[in-house]
């Protein structure tokens, strides 16, 4: 080893150089950490190397979870299904039901024809009732 100051040659065993008198700081010893595998833990966690620590593929949503649980809220009317039965069963005759649910070619048509002479009328009593009808955006009416 050399000294710091004046560069020259010491011994390991000495301390201070014996040319210049500045004192050598040595380094610790290297301490030596055993690891007794007796003591080892494995880790729950962690994967041998390589392998990927992917999670477990989500379940498949039920039918029921699918329909109640969208992502994001359902786009309807705010036209009421009610008063468009009411407005159907009092004026039907006239088309008054689809000028209130916006759709004014058909309430022409149903004004000029009486409701195609009541035939009209029952298919359009019929979708009110059981199916879905729609506003001028192509929304659905619900109750």
């Amino acid at each position: 080893m050399k000294c710091p100051s004046c560069g020259a040659q010491i011994a390991p065993s000495e301390n201070v150089c014996p040319y210049c008198g500045t004192g050598i700081d040595r380094p610790a010893p290297e301490q030596h950490i055993h690891f007794h595998m007796e003591n080892a833990q494995p880790d729950a966690n962690r994967k041998p190397y390589g392998q990927q620590n992917y999670a477990a593929p989500p379940k498949a949503p039920t039918k029921a979870q699918r329909r109640y649980d969208a992502p994001y809220p359902r786009m309807t009317s705010s036209k009421s299904r009610l008063t468009m039965l009411i407005l159907l069963i009092v004026l039907g005759y006239t088309g008054a039901h689809w000028f209130y649910a916006g759709r004014v070619g058909k309430g022409v048509i149903c004004l000029c024809t009486c409701c195609f002479c009541g035939i009209g009328w029952l298919i359009d009593l019929a979708t009110v009732l059981l199916g879905t009808p729609r506003d001028e955006q192509g929304l659905p009416i619900v109750w």
